[in-house]
């Protein structure tokens, strides 16, 4: 493929410099932008964008410019109560091409982003949630206060999809769930041509979710806090309308639990969803010393999954089956690992 036709897809995503994780939100900035200078090579075509929530400190302004971003300042949407309204500022980008791809800043692109381009042109795109996250009687309420009938399709989760155990239950019955969710998709990765208005439908939706009466049930929260049940229930409008939906390639917005099952390989990642991610970072100025800790946790926290996946399957009398899968994990962290050490010490050190 070639990007002489003009840009094929913009790239878009909102840090928040102004809120209290605006240490959290530099750090990963920092590091998806390096991903992208490191795969510069291939990604002439998708123009990069950063919609910034407030001003980007300086170590964000020299790697963005080195990315060839677009970097744009905008005052916060969101507020105390509601605090999924940033990504609304993605509509104030300069769009250069006609679809666009809004992306969490805790991704890593890791290879060539051209499987974005062979999603349907007037589809949108996204791909399913780990777990159900909501009991069905919340999401009947849900879709009762928005005065919409419940879709009567049901998808797998993506636990599900990869024969993976699950943790925990996150309330009672949900994993009688996995297999048959209302439809639910990861906000972490969602592709849609800009002339649908998806962003600002999303973000219609949840203002009216925020309005719905709140039940006595504490996964509630869970609406409050997350756009994913607004984006669910906006994809649902959208194709009750006529317009296409496809599933997002297995390599983009590709999770841990992802590469953990073999559903993907690493040399097959396109972007890499690196979930929490120098989520601890500490306040203050961003130091060398707290992004290397913050690697090192990041490692940990891969690490521990996987044990935890061992113990899971033998206690399911598994092991035997997924035994390989089990042995091959601990080279995928050290991979990892070093892709992001990489990553530090070629662009994010120097700026830092």
């Amino acid at each position: 493929m070639s990007s002489e036709q003009g840009p094929i897809l913009d790239v878009v995503a909102v840090p928040d410099f102004l809120g209290p994780r605006r240490h959290t939100f530099e750090a990963q900035s920092l590091f998806f932008l390096a991903s992208w200078i490191e795969c510069s090579e291939r990604t002439p075509g998708f123009p990069l964008h950063l919609a910034c929530i407030g001003k980007p400190p300086p170590s964000v302004e020299k790697l963005a410019e080195r990315a060839g971003a677009q970097v744009t300042v905008h005052a916060p949407l969101s507020t105390r109560e509601n605090r999924c309204l940033n990504k609304g500022r993605a509509l104030d980008v300069n769009a250069a091409a006609e679809r666009f791809v809004l992306v969490d800043l805790d991704t890593l692109l890791l290879g060539d982003p051209w499987a974005l381009a062979r999603i349907a042109p007037a589809a949108i795109s996204a791909a399913p949630e780990l777990f159900p996250a909501l009991p069905t009687e919340l999401w009947l309420h849900l879709y009762r206060g928005l005065g919409v009938e419940p879709p009567t399709e049901r998808i797998a989760s993506r636990i599900a999809e990869l024969d993976l155990p699950l943790k925990y239950e996150r309330f009672d019955g949900e994993e009688t769930l996995l297999e048959s969710m209302l439809p639910l998709y990861n906000g972490g990765g969602v592709v849609s041509p800009w002339r649908l208005g998806l962003i600002r439908r999303w973000r219609e939706t949840y203002d009216r979710i925020q309005a719905i009466e709140h039940p006595n049930h504490p996964r509630w929260k869970l609406v409050c806090l997350s756009d994913q049940p607004a984006l669910a229930v906006t994809i649902d409008l959208f194709r009750r309308e006529g317009f296409g939906f496809e599933r997002l390639p297995p390599g983009v917005n590709a999770l841990w639990q992802d590469v953990h099952a073999e559903a993907v390989e690493l040399d097959q990642v396109h972007l890499f969803h690196a979930t929490a991610i120098f989520r601890h970072m500490p306040p203050g100025p961003v130091t060398r010393e707290g992004l290397l800790r913050e690697l090192a946790r990041y490692r940990g926290r891969l690490w521990r999954r996987s044990r935890r996946a061992w113990t899971r399957e033998r206690r399911l009398a598994r092991a035997f089956q997924n035994t390989g899968r089990l042995l091959r994990a601990p080279a995928k962290v050290r991979w990892l690992d070093a892709r992001l050490h990489h990553l530090y010490e070629q662009h994010v050190r120097p700026v830092v």
